[in-house]
């Protein structure tokens, strides 16, 4: 994130594009965001678009592109 800080400071275009499943996660476990306690390729999954998900949406240093790779 650092790299979009700089750029956007000297004027240089902040742009990101995510092709992580936007909009396909599910509700997460706080209490366990590193999955120690309900880890699974399934579970790994939703937990890991939700966590873009709220990136995407709390961050207003840049400007994001999503595009949907999810399969599933």
């Amino acid at each position: 994130m650092s790299l979009l800080h700089k750029a956007k400071d000297t004027g240089e275009d902040a742009e990101v594009m995510s092709v992580l499943g936007p909009d396909n996660g599910d509700n997460i476990n706080l209490d366990d965001l590193g999955l120690e306690k309900n880890y699974g390729s399934f579970t790994t999954a939703l937990t890991t678009m939700t966590c873009n998900d709220l990136m995407v949406e709390k961050c207003d240093t840049a400007t994001f592109t999503s595009a949907n790779s999810w399969h599933g």
